[in-house]
């Protein structure tokens, strides 16, 4: 008899306990059977979490590079020999200084030239001009041809381009003549390179001396796409110099690249240096700090939440049950956490554990 009643007090605690199951989805044992079997579904397993958002004052720290800040190449109009030379390379000149000079022989020998050359194209200009004016005439009379009539205005023009070319290179040479032959550095800077030797003969528009200017120095360097309200011309700059034991210099920001590298998904910034001594030269390595003017807001999440694939970053979104793949850029990464750039909005639920088992369009379950 006892035997009898433990079983029937038994099965009523059973049927209270599907009872509550089928009544209750979220709460009590029912709740917890039904998360039980929703852990047990078709999807991967995996922690979801809220990207964070956060807003604060960003510093930047980048590579750079020094270069000089103004290079020119000395050049002639026309060919000619070069009698001496007054500079060596790697001495340093002013504006002004007497570079080399050049035989008044050539040079008289090279305007005669220029001169019938100018002669000619005048006449040639001349000629073409008035079969232009009247090539309808011409052309009814029989003394052009169609294909010269369709002709004649492209040989005006560059008929008009080849003398205003000579006509320049003959200016500058009778203005040389007309005062000395020595030829003066138009800038202030080190002499870079001598491409020509004495006795030798220049070549017309070839370089003949080529001089760096290295006060100031320019310092380039790039940042990323979403730094580009960090920066702006005016601001000052910390530039450490490696091989100058890293100490450290200020710098201003001189130009913000208008157009990004899509390949890199960087822009190009330089910021001027002051080189007084000389000390900075070009090809020495920086490193470049600045903060931003602006606060700017990142999303934060956990470390482990990224996919990192042939050197980009990725993290997986959940939508509707289902794994998205999203390339996001990653700023900085500190304490277990990183700040997400691009990539991420206010509602996203990011995966952070069991991404490395996800694919875009995986099923997942949420635990």
């Amino acid at each position: 008899m006892r035997r009898k009643s433990a079983i029937i007090i038994l099965a009523a605690i059973i049927a209270g306990l599907v009872y509550v199951g089928c009544s209750s989805e979220e709460g009590g044992v029912g709740g917890f059977l039904t998360k039980a079997f929703k852990k047990g579904g078709q999807g991967v397993p995996v922690t979801v979490q809220k990207p964070k958002l956060e807003e604060h004052a960003v510093s930047v720290a980048v590579p750079g590079i020094l270069t000089s800040s103004d290079r020119t190449e000395v050049k002639l109009p026309g060919n000619a020999r070069i009698e001496t030379f007054f500079v060596n390379v790697g001495e340093t000149v002013k504006k002004g200084t007497a570079l080399f000079q050049i035989s008044r022989e050539d040079q008289n020998l090279k305007i005669a030239q220029l001169r019938a050359e100018q002669k000619e194209l005048q006449a040639n200009l001349e000629k073409n001009t008035y079969f232009y004016r009247n090539r309808d005439r011409l052309l009814e009379e029989g003394r052009i041809t169609t294909e010269q009539f369709e002709s004649l205005e492209a040989e005006v023009d560059k008929n008009e381009e080849d003398l205003d070319r000579i006509s320049g290179q003959l200016a500058t040479l009778e203005n040389q003549a007309e005062g000395a032959t020595v030829i003066s550095s138009p800038i202030a800077g080190v002499i870079q390179n001598k491409l020509s030797s004495v006795g030798g003969v220049a070549v017309a528009n070839s370089p003949i001396v080529t001089i760096v200017r290295n006060n100031p120095m320019v310092v380039t360097f790039r940042l990323a796409s979403y730094e580009a309200k960090n920066v702006r011309k005016g601001m000052p700059a910390q530039v450490r110099i490696a091989d100058l034991r890293n100490e450290e210099f200020t710098a201003t920001i001189e130009s913000v690249g208008t157009e990004l590298n899509r390949d890199t998904n960087s822009f190009e910034v330089k910021a001027t240096l002051p080189n007084p001594q000389g000390i900075f030269k070009a090809g020495m390595n920086a490193f470049v700090e600045f903060s931003g003017p602006e606060k700017q807001r990142y999303y934060v999440i956990p470390a482990s939440a990224l996919v990192i694939e042939r050197r980009r970053y990725y993290i997986f979104t959940v939508v509707q049950g289902a794994a998205h793949k999203v390339r996001v850029i990653p700023r900085n990464i500190r304490g277990g956490v990183v700040e997400i750039a691009e990539g991420l909005a206010d509602n996203d639920l990011v995966v952070v554990k069991g991404a490395d088992k996800l694919s875009e369009g995986t099923m997942v379950d949420i635990w």
